[in-house]
């Protein structure tokens, strides 16, 4: 992406640094993934996001991107991302083959900014590493997973609408980020 760079060495320190201020990190919003990562980070991450959205790339594949990493709440009938808002950092920094086309070595740059906070995590604790592994959810907020697997199966079977299900499902979110803050209250 034209004008975009991504400091990696300053994005893992920066994650290095502030991942002890959050409590969480399964359910971030754009906000808190800012003051994790850094501006460099989220502006890559938001250009990726625009291509995808103004050329329909995601909205094209049929949910391969997130059969892969195992999204506890992922239905082709949904319309949206339930968790979009509040998705883990999985979610947030996959960009699959497709966007090699775009920016290849950006693409890179993210995932080895993601694999190396990662793996600093599991190294020194794994407690914030399991929310970041896959599936994303269960490892990293199991009441939560526990909680909306029931509606996205009711979801996929049909016995529940798509629009009723996103509702519960964000009902559930925003309770347990009431409960799981991602980073403590000042």
């Amino acid at each position: 992406m034209a004008g975009i760079e991504l400091d990696e060495t300053r994005a893992i320190a920066t994650f290095l640094d502030r991942v002890g201020r959050f409590a969480q990190v399964a359910l971030l919003t754009d906000a808190e993934v800012g003051e994790l990562f850094g501006p460099e980070t989220v502006a890559a991450m938001a250009a990726f996001d625009s291509f995808s959205r103004e050329s329909g790339l995601c909205a094209s594949c049929g949910g391969e991107c997130c059969r892969e990493i195992g999204c506890e709440v992922y239905s082709p009938l949904f319309q949206q991302c339930p968790i979009y808002d509040n998705r883990p950092l999985l979610c947030r920094f996959h960009f699959c083959h497709r966007f090699d086309q775009v920016d290849k070595a950006l693409v890179i740059a993210l995932r080895d900014v993601f694999m190396a906070c990662y793996t600093a995590d599991q190294i020194s604790s794994g407690t914030i590493a399991r929310s970041m592994s896959v599936p994303p959810l269960e490892n990293g907020c199991p009441i939560l997973a526990a909680n909306v697997q029931p509606v996205a199966d009711s979801v996929r079977d049909g016995s529940l609408s798509p629009g009723e299900g996103i509702r519960l499902i964000r009902e559930e979110v925003e309770r347990y980020r009431r409960y799981h803050p991602a980073s403590p209250a000042p």
